[in-house]
Parts: structure tokens; C-alpha cells; sequence
């Protein structure tokens, strides 16, 4: 039901006699698959399999379903440490990110649950009616983006990203000569008083939370790369028009924020600065990112994504906290959480943030191919150290006077590692010898050990 009301989930993608692609809506079957596991090693491995799944877009649907059935009688873990017994069913929805994005996984499991409850409960239908499909959107995304307006955004772009670089952040391997997409991902939270704190400087500045840490971040890569010129991608839910609410496609755009630190600059006037530049980008949103790097002539350069390499996100959405939860109803399913690591990276380096809950959960998602576990873990102590300066700054009633240049990256243990430990060379000389006589003395000691 819900691939028949959604025409991006029943469309192909084909190309011309020119090499030009275009879109189908087809009426092919959806691809459901039924398999039985032992034991749940053997469910983890085929969820990883099935979760890499290649989509063959020129010819199958963007989307493809499991079951998987539990044929044991032993006991298999729950995400929520719960043990049942019995035959357990899982379901695995795997949907191409062509027409699927971050807000769409809300109106998928909204409509899971709206017809799960309607055919299994005799529920009234609880899903809202669609007055556009996304090709609609497209059609009138090519036409408003016709001759003025689309000079008028590349013009804004261009100025804004003339003369950029790239950041030069540290990593810990050669970079291949093409982007590798196995990432991994580590996980740390910002507490609770932290969180909270944050939320009052965002308020009392006028600015999201987003606006607060995205300064925080570009304070972070300043200090890493030695740059006061940062540049860093961040999505856009493009979808600021009431018709797209309730549509599952892939909407989102990415925008190209960028920043010049000035060291003595306030951190209000900092926040200031940060919230003016992404307004003003989010005036120019329309423009399809992959129409910029065209525009721009970037010379290509196969190892790394073009204009940004890093990549910051505040999300407000969860695939498990539909609409259903906030109106005390049951859902019918649970997430699993499985055992292998399933993960790729666009980007060097993300971080994306959850703003659901009381603390703010935290993502680093990295390429394996550039950065060790440890570098990462090093970052998010550092990004965790930059807010709780901040934050005591606040405490102290002295965050109107806080300066940029003040904030420290490393710790006071690395700190006194770096400074002291790593510079404690002195040595004892003789005060009778000269130095070619100590060198001669060494000689004898070990000769010819050059």
C-alpha cells in the first residue's frame, strides 16, 4: 500500500539515445523475499547481506523487503535486553537513498503503522491523503529554476565559495587515490546540564541549537587544520512547502557553509556571524548541489567529494517515534540492533547530532580508509572539551566576554603531556669536556654505527 501510494518507490531510472536519464513510474512487483535462521549470528549475517544489497535502478524498484523467521526454540536477545521464546519474525526494509531521505524514514513507519493498525486491527485509516507525487516536484523544480532565478543563485554561490579551499584536516593514512565508502561510526553523548545550557545560549542569541554547535565544530577545525577559512557541508530538508510534508523521495539538499574565524571575535558575536551565513544560504537552497559543483568547474579529483569533505548535521527526526507514539498507541514492531557493524562513509568525516532526547546524542562517522578509531575518539573529547569551557563560561555569568582565542582544544592532561612530558629533554653535560670531545668519546664507543 504504501509503494502504491508513493511513485518514488515504483520508479526506475533509465537513459536515452543521448546518454540522458529519466525517470519511470512503473507498476513492477515490490521484492519480497522470505528466510528462515537458526541462530542469530545467522540472522546478523544475512541482514548485513541483504542490507548491502546493489540496486539494479534501471530495471527494479528502489526498495526491497525480508522477512526472516526464527526456526529455533532458544531464546534470541531484543534490542531492549528482553528474551522471548518461540518463533521471532524480522523484517528488513532496504530502500536505494535515490528516492529516500532522513525525513521520509517518519512517513514510511507513520504509514507502516497507520495500515498495519487498519488491516490487523480494523483501525480507521489513519494516513494523510497525497496531492502531489514527486514528479510533480521535479517538474516544478526545473521550472522555477529556469533562466533568472538560477542565474541569481549561482551567482550568490559563486561569489560565496570564490576563492575556497579545502580544509587540510589531519588524517592518519595515505588518502587512496578514490573515494572508499566503509566507514565507521563512534557514538558519545553531550550530558544533560551541557545540553541545557547550550539551549540557553542558543536562545538568548536568537539562534537554533544547530546555529551554536555548528560554532563549536568550526572552532574544532580551525584548531585542527591551522585554517581560519572552513568550509563544511550541511543538509537541507528542502521541503519548505506544506505539499512535501507527508511525501517519501529524497527532497534534501546539501549546502556549502562557509565560515572566516576571527580569533578575537566574542563567541556571541561568532554565533552571530555563524546564524547571518546560514540564513543566507538557506535563501539559495533550491539549487541542487550537483548543479553547483557543474557550475563551479571543479578540477576532478577522484579522492575526496568536491567543494567539502566534512560534514555536520543536527537531526530532529526517529524512525521509531512516529506519530503513533505521541498518541499513546502501540507499535507493533522493535528495533534490532545487530551485532556487525553495517557502515559507510560519503564524507571524511561526520558528525551529526540527535536533538530528540534530554541529552544530545552524538555521531562521528568516519572513512576507515583516512582515520583510526582512536583519532576519532580524540575528536569528539575535543569537541566535548570546547562545549564545556563554554558552558563554565556561562555558569560564570562570563559568556558575553568570552573570547574565541581563548577556547583550548586539548585537555589540561594533554596539555601537560604535550608541553611538558613530550619537551623534557634536558641532560646532563660535562662542564670539562668540550663537544668534539663527547662526540669522539661516543666514537670509541660505537664505531662505524652511522
Amino acid at each position: 500500500s504504501i509503494v502504491n501510494r508513493h511513485e518514488s518507490l515504483r520508479t526506475i531510472f533509465k537513459q536515452d539515445e543521448v546518454g540522458e536519464y529519466f525517470q519511470l513510474v512503473t507498476n513492477l512487483p515490490l521484492n519480497i523475499e522470505y528466510k528462515d535462521f537458526y541462530e542469530q549470528k545467522n540472522l546478523d549475517q544475512m541482514i548485513v547481506e541483504d542490507g548491502s544489497y546493489v540496486f539494479k535502478l534501471d530495471a527494479e524498484l528502489p526498495i526491497k523487503v525480508c522477512f526472516y523467521r526464527d526456526t529455533s526454540n532458544k531464546t534470541v536477545n531484543q534490542s531492549k535486553n528482553k528474551s522471548k521464546t518461540g518463533h521471532q519474525h524480522y523484517l528488513l526494509i532496504t530502500i536505494h537513498h535515490i528516492a529516500f531521505d532522513g525525513w521520509s524514514g517518519n512517513v514510511f513507519f507513520d504509514e507502516l503503522n497507520g495500515f498495519y493498525d487498519y488491516y490487523n486491527k480494523s483501525n480507521k485509516l489513519s494516513v494523510t491523503n497525497l496531492t502531489i507525487q514527486y514528479k510533480d516536484f521535479a517538474f516544478w523544480q526545473k521550472t522555477y529554476l529556469a533562466e533568472h532565478v538560477f542565474h541569481d543563485q549561482i551567482a550568490y554561490w559563486k561569489k560565496q565559495l570564490n576563492g575556497f579551499e579545502p580544509l587540510n584536516f589531519p588524517i592518519d593514512k595515505s588518502r587512496p587515490a578514490k573515494v572508499r565508502y566503509d566507514g565507521g561510526d563512534y557514538n558519545f553523548y553531550i550530558d544533560f546540564e551541557d545540553t541545557e545550557i547550550l539551549k540557553k545560549i542558543a536562545m538568548n542569541n536568537g539562534v537554533t541549537l544547530y546555529v551554536v554547535l555548528l560554532c563549536i565544530f568550526n572552532i574544532l577545525l580551525s584548531r585542527y587544520t591551522n585554517q581560519s577559512d572552513i568550509v563544511i557541508g550541511t543538509p537541507i530538508a528542502n521541503r519548505h512547502y506544506p505539499q512535501l510534508k507527508n511525501l517519501i523521495g529524497f527532497f534534501v539538499n546539501s549546502l556549502a557553509i562557509r565560515t572566516h574565524i576571527d580569533l578575537s571575535k566574542t563567541l556571541d558575536e561568532f554565533i552571530q556571524q555563524v546564524n547571518d551565513n546560514v540564513i543566507k544560504a538557506q535563501c539559495y537552497q533550491d539549487l541542487p548541489f550537483e548543479k553547483l559543483v557543474d557550475e563551479l568547474r571543479l578540477e576532478k579529483d577522484l579522492s575526496r567529494h568536491p567543494i567539502f569533505q566534512i560534514f555536520f548535521e543536527v537531526q530532529t527526526f526517529d524512525l521509531f517515534k512516529s506519530k503513533n507514539t505521541t498518541e499513546n498507541k502501540e507499535v507493533f514492531y522493535k528495533s534490532y540492533e545487530i551485532s556487525k557493524e553495517i557502515s559507510a562513509a560519503k564524507f571524511d568525516l561526520s558528525l551529526i547530532i540527535d536533538d530528540l532526547g534530554e541529552k544530545l546524542f552524538c555521531n562521528l562517522n568516519f572513512a576507515k580508509s583516512l582515520f583510526d578509531e582512536a583519532s576519532i575518539r580524540k575528536i569528539a573529547l575535543h569537541y566535548k572539551f570546547l562545549i564545556r569551557q563554554i558552558v563554565e563560561s556561562y555558569k560564570c555569568n562570563s559568556i558575553a566576554f568570552q573570547k574565541i582565542s581563548d577556547l583550548r582544544v586539548l585537555t589540561l592532561e594533554e596539555h601537560q603531556k604535550i608541553v611538558c612530558g613530550y619537551n623534557r629533554t634536558d641532560r646532563n653535560f660535562y662542564e670539562n669536556k668540550t663537544i668534539h670531545e663527547m662526540f669522539q668519546e661516543q666514537v670509541d664507543k660505537t664505531p662505524n654505527n652511522t
